[in-house]
C-alpha cells in the first residue's frame, strides 16, 4: 500500500501493482478474466464479492487509509463520489485486462488506460 501523495498517484499505483500481480501468472489471469466475462451463474456471486472487495481497496487508496477488509461486504464503501470513482476505474481496468488477456495490448497499456481514467476523473476533482 502506497501512502502519501495525491489520490491520483495512489490510485494509479494501486492499479499498476494489481495489474503486475495478475500478469505474473498470465494463464491463470486469462482464465479468471474469461470466467468473469462469461457471466456463469456459479461465478456471479463470487464476482460480486470480488468487485466489492476491490472497490473497498480503491476507496481506501483514495482516502490514504487502510482498508477495513473485515467489514461485511454490504457495509458502506465510501461516499457516493468515491464509490463512483472506484466503479469507473474498476470498469476501465477490467476492460483493459480483457484486451491484455486477448493479446491486444501489453501490460503497460493497462496501466496507461488507468492513468488516463484517473486523469479524467481525479484531476478534474482538484
Amino acid at each position: 500500500r502506497r501512502t502519501g501523495g495525491a489520490p491520483f498517484d495512489r490510485a494509479v499505483e494501486f492499479f499498476r501493482r494489481a495489474t503486475r500481480a495478475i500478469a505474473r501468472r498470465p494463464q491463470l489471469a486469462r482464465a479468471m478474466i474469461r470466467a468473469m466475462a462469461a457471466g456463469e451463474p456459479d461465478t456471479v456471486m463470487k464476482l460480486a464479492s470480488l468487485q466489492l472487495r476491490i472497490a473497498r481497496l480503491v476507496v481506501a487508496t483514495l482516502r490514504d487509509a487502510p482498508p477495513d477488509l473485515a467489514a461485511p461486504l454490504d457495509a458502506s464503501r465510501g461516499s457516493d463520489s468515491e464509490q463512483a470513482i472506484a466503479q469507473v476505474m474498476m470498469n476501465v481496468w477490467f476492460s483493459s485486462l480483457v484486451g491484455w488477456g486477448a493479446g491486444l495490448h501489453a501490460e503497460r497499456t493497462v496501466t496507461e488506460h488507468i492513468r488516463t481514467a484517473a486523469t479524467l476523473i481525479l484531476q478534474s476533482e482538484t
